[in-house]
């Protein structure tokens, strides 16, 4: 048995029965950029209409750890590492939050002959076509038991971070003997450059035009002319799980521009979301978890989005043209590459502390969208899943279900069924799922 999160990755469903010749999308629960990226992509694939794309497993790689350590049929109920990374991440304790993926790591090595001997008969049931993990720190069991259960089928590391870093480890040494069907989606250059000094073949790195964004981000402008009546906003979103400082934050915004209309997106922490709700300000729009659409339509109409450096929302408000405002103090080690970023480029605000709003951000803004406005595209959710169709052909039985096996060139130019485009950053820049 598997526990595996469905359709909606809104639970645990037990499968009872392995079932045969499926994608596996390796994903996990701490934070929101990992499920995000996952969901983006295999709802770009579906848009396409590709055939195997409606029979994608989501694998829950933490769910599925615990049951082969533990040695149980089921995941227990209770409270573990992700669920505990989130929890600290919505009341902004990020350093603690950031050691668990090290203490993950020292288990995986620790636990690694049980959890080979359990991903091989886990895979070996159900002959994957293809393992695509979005998640970090596990690359290197998976990969070995892969090529022992099933020697032919491709592993794709989709990197959800702008790095590999101690905190969040994407990257191991290549190996010639165990990555040989190991391909690698690095959307910077700063990733594009620690795979190349690790050892990998340019044909086992795909480089993309940035980081993945759901393919509803590039529908046209027709959602966003009927808002175009409404006052203008301000948007805070820290991803999946905001902290509760994000009060303080909207209480600055509303005070330093009292023109503006402020909204708060608070992901999964409802606690903040019943905070807020409280507040009774009629300038203030509080919003809980929000489809990719309607996150797309409040960023459009926005003059800034303040959030964490992550690389999820950062990517979302740049395909959106929109300046991201984010603060210097205290990162977590993967959110380093994208201040970085975001300073080499000129393409957002970095401030010193988003409690103290400065009075001319929105004159800072303006220049941003200036630059925002020159850039290029960033087409990474159609480029990954055009990768993963030229890895993946149909099965004999599917030939017909689906017309996206034929071919893929709108991907190419990053037009998705004739959509317009916003501009983003050119490839090996961010431009992203990040979810967080």
């Amino acid at each position: 048995q598997i526990v595996s999160m469905p359709s909606c990755c809104s639970g645990r469903e037990v499968v009872p029965e392995p079932q045969k010749h499926r994608v596996h999308f390796m994903i996990g629960r701490g934070g929101g950029g990992h499920i995000a990226a996952a969901r983006a992509v295999k709802d770009c694939l579906l848009e396409k209409g590709v055939a195997w794309a409606e029979d994608i497993e989501m694998v829950d790689t933490g769910y599925l750890f615990d049951q082969i350590i533990a040695g149980r049929r089921e995941a227990r109920n209770g409270f573990d590492g992700d669920e505990l990374y989130n929890w600290l991440m919505k009341r902004g304790q990020y350093q603690l939050a950031e050691l668990l993926s090290p203490l993950g790591a020292m288990v995986i090595r620790a636990m690694s002959g049980r959890l080979s001997r359990g991903l091989e008969k886990f895979w070996r049931e159900r002959e994957p076509r293809a393992v695509v993990c979005f998640v970090p720190v596990s690359g290197t069991v998976l990969r070995g038991a892969l090529l022992r259960a099933c020697p032919t089928t491709p592993l794709i590391t989709v990197v959800t971070d702008m790095s590999s870093t101690s905190g969040h480890k994407w990257l191991d040494p290549y190996d010639a003997e165990w990555s040989m069907n190991h391909t690698i989606i690095a959307g910077s250059k700063v990733l594009q450059s620690q795979a190349s000094s690790l050892g990998y073949p340019t044909c086992n790195v795909v480089n993309t035009s940035g980081m993945i964004v759901h393919p509803r981000f590039y529908a046209d402008q027709r959602g966003a002319e009927q808002t175009s009546n409404r006052r203008e906003t301000g948007v805070i979103f820290f991803g999946g799980q905001a902290p509760m400082r994000v009060e303080a934050i909207a209480r600055s915004a509303l005070d330093t521009f009292p023109d503006l209309d402020v909204v708060v997106i608070c992901g999964g922490n409802t606690k903040l979301l019943a905070r807020m709700q409280q507040l009774a300000n009629p300038r203030c729009v509080v919003e809980g978890f929000l489809p990719p659409e309607q996150i797309r339509d409040h960023m459009r109409s926005a003059r800034f989005v303040i959030g964490k450096p992550g690389p999820g929302v950062v990517a979302e408000a740049m395909v959106c043209g929109v300046p991201y405002v984010t603060e210097l103090s205290r990162p977590m080690s993967q959110e380093q590459s994208v201040l970085d970023f975001l300073a080499s480029t000129g393409v957002g605000v970095l401030l010193p502390n988003l409690e103290a709003l400065p009075a001319d951000l929105l004159q800072r803004c303006a220049a941003v969208r200036e630059t925002l406005a020159v850039s290029q595209r960033n087409c990474a959710v159609f480029e990954v899943a055009e990768e993963l169709v030229a890895q993946c052909p149909p099965l004999p039985s599917q030939y017909g279900r689906g017309s996206g096996d034929q071919g893929w060139s709108e991907a190419s130019s990053c037009q998705w069924q004739g959509l317009p485009v916003h501009s983003a950053v050119t490839s090996g820049g961010l431009s992203q799922d990040v979810g967080g």
